[in-house]
């Protein structure tokens, strides 16, 4: 009886240790899917960012070359220089 007993907490111990490693499973899964989410969406806040900023640097580029323009037109030689000297 002794023996059989035995080999029943042997059973019951190794299906414990399989459910166990099956729930780590589970668990390291569903950890690498929300790292994964994590990083796809610090990824798209970086994209989303970085088309701003580009925005905002052509915005001003034109704005510049508006202001430029506008200097340049200017008939009097001291009032283009001042002009260009202010839109810098």
């Amino acid at each position: 009886l002794a023996s059989r007993a035995e080999a029943l907490a042997a059973l019951a111990a190794s299906r414990r240790t399989a459910q166990m490693a099956d729930a780590m499973k589970i668990a390291l899964g569903t950890a690498a899917a929300l790292a994964m989410l994590a990083m796809s969406l610090a990824f798209v806040h970086l994209v989303e960012l970085s088309v701003r900023q580009g925005q905002a640097a052509r915005t001003a580029s034109a704005a510049h070359g508006d202001a430029l323009w506008r200097c340049n037109v200017l008939r009097d030689k001291r009032l283009r220089d001042d002009c260009r000297l202010a839109s810098l």
